[in-house]
């Protein structure tokens, strides 16, 4: 993936306790923004404006659901299966880049700004998405 995904400080303490046990785990909401937000480490969930046209819906990623952890020098990888948006027609819009946050609580844990916005403009145009887990091990 040529997309920079980003964990703010404050994220990366969660997903830590999630993965130790010392957090209940929560399913994470994967979702698609369409606000040209500056990811830094101080960006919350409120700061991206999530897409609610073209018979958008975000979706559940089930704790349970993730695949087991392979290792690939220098980093260890569990991938999710790839999530598909197929909209409707209406007026074109711009999608800069997926999230994903804790279903409950709507801690962010990631935002991911794809590398140039992706219009939507006709029916039956899709956006896919392969969320992973990537830890370096360096």
């Amino acid at each position: 993936m040529s997309d920079t995904m980003y964990i703010p400080e404050a994220s990366a303490k969660k997903i830590l306790q999630i993965i130790l046990g010392l957090d209940l785990a929560e399913d994470i909401t994967l979702g698609l923004f369409v606000n040209d937000a500056t990811i830094v480490d101080g960006t919350v969930i409120g700061d991206l404006t999530e897409m609610y046209t073209h018979g958008y819906a975000a979706k559940t990623l089930t704790m349970g659901s993730w695949g087991a952890p392979s290792f690939s020098t220098p980093d260890a990888i569990s991938v999710y299966a790839q999530q598909t948006w197929t909209f409707t027609a209406a007026a074109t819009v711009t999608v800069y880049g997926y999230f994903a946050k804790m279903g409950t609580t709507l801690t962010l844990l990631w935002a991911c700004k794809f590398g140039a916005g992706k219009p939507i403009t006709y029916a039956n145009e899709t956006i896919k998405v392969t969320p992973e887990f990537r830890f370096g091990l360096a």
